[in-house]
This record gives structure tokens, C-alpha cells and sequence, in this order.
């Protein structure tokens, strides 16, 4: 029937390294909100002064409401991204197929965060997103695409949900073992980037909500 062909969805589906890295993002959020205390004591002046330097004089409407816009857009974009939709297509996509699909979705992944975290800075550059959009996502793609031509030429690649071919004499070739670790090292790299823009948008939502708690009180 089709209900035993086609995998049901739903269920947890965040495997160990993601769950860790959103333990990571909560703990990151626990200590941003802990920092509150200290913005409290901040002076007005304080507080005036960071205005002026991230929105080049008192911020206005219409600045504050791109600073907070574009920061959410970012935010919910990586989030997206990094924990729901690559792990939906990887699990429902034969591998080469979403290696294919994402060798287009990162490079505007990373254009789309880059301008949405530049105008939230203004001319300050946000380092970790320029690296990867110019250095680790070009290169983790190029190995990727030599990687499934080494597949290809296996017979392997068509799996789903997998990340080594099924067949051991085919995952333990010399020349797709040595390319599967250029490109994991490749990967890891771009990922722990992207898990660094994460939590330093955590922390900025904690003195945005200690900011706002602080017109209550």
C-alpha cells in the first residue's frame, strides 16, 4: 500500500549533533538573560551610547523598526535552516538529489543573512557569515559535487536519510573515504560558523528582552 511505500512525518527528528547544538543555543540564552542584572545597572548615558554607535545617532522609528526586522528576519531564517528544513529534505531526498538542492539553497542562505545582519550592524561586518558565504560554503560544495562523481561512478549516492553508502565495500573506497573527510572537516567548519551567528543572535534577543522588560519596571 502507499501508507507502508511513502515514510510517515512527524516524531522527533533532531538527531545527537543537532540537539546538542540547541542545547548549546539555550544555554547561550540562560546566560543572556542571567546578563540582565548587569544591563540594569547600566546608566542612560550607557544605554544612549550604544544607540548612537549602532544606529549613527538617536535612533529613530523607522531605525529601530529595520534593526528589529531585519535581526528577526535573520534569526528565524537560520533557525529554519539550521533545525527544521535540511533535516526534513535529508531524510526524504536521495542524498545526491539534497546535496544538489543545497549546493543552491546555502549560497543564498548566507546572502540572505548577510544583508539582514548588515543593515542590523550597519558598516560593521558580521565575520562568521562573510566566511562562510566566501570561503566555506564554495569549497564544502565543490568537494561535495567531486564526492557524488566518485558515488556515481560506485553505483551509490541514490540513499535517503544516509550519509555513507549502504554497501561497506563501496563506503570504504580509498578515494570516497579521503573526499567524505575533506568535506566533513569542510562541513564542520561551515556548521560551527553558523551555530556562532546562532547563539550571538540569542544573546542579542536576551538584551533586547531585558531592554524591553526594562520600560516596566
Amino acid at each position: 500500500t502507499n501508507n507502508e511505500e511513502t515514510p510517515t512525518v512527524g516524531g522527533f527528528f533532531l538527531p545527537r549533533k543537532q540537539i546538542f547544538r540547541a542545547s548549546i543555543m539555550i544555554v547561550v540564552a540562560a546566560l543572556s538573560l542571567g546578563s540582565r542584572t548587569v544591563m540594569n545597572n547600566s546608566s542612560e548615558e550607557e544605554e544612549e551610547s550604544f544607540f548612537h554607535t549602532h544606529f549613527f545617532g538617536k535612533p529613530t522609528n523607522l531605525r529601530v523598526f529595520l534593526h528589529l526586522f531585519s535581526f528577526a528576519s535573520f534569526f528565524g531564517c537560520s533557525m529554519w535552516v539550521s533545525f527544521v528544513a535540511g533535516l526534513v529534505m535529508f531524510k526524504n531526498m536521495p542524498r545526491h538529489d539534497f546535496g544538489r538542492l543545497q549546493a543552491k539553497l546555502f549560497p543564498r542562505y548566507f546572502q540572505f543573512c548577510l544583508i539582514t545582519v548588515g543593515i542590523c550592524l550597519a558598516q560593521e561586518v558580521p565575520s562568521q557569515i562573510m566566511m562562510n558565504l566566501k570561503y566555506f560554503e564554495p569549497r564544502t560544495t565543490a568537494v561535495m559535487f567531486e564526492r557524488h562523481i566518485v558515488e556515481r561512478k560506485l553505483g551509490t549516492g541514490h540513499e535517503v536519510g544516509q550519509l555513507k553508502p549502504s554497501d561497506p565495500q563501496k563506503a570504504n573506497d580509498h578515494e570516497l573515504r579521503k573526499l567524505t573527510k575533506k568535506f566533513g572537516k569542510l562541513h564542520g567548519m561551515s556548521t560551527s560558523l553558523n551555530l556562532i551567528g546562532l547563539c550571538l543572535g540569542m544573546w542579542h534577543w536576551g538584551w533586547l528582552a531585558g531592554l524591553v522588560m526594562k520600560n516596566f519596571e
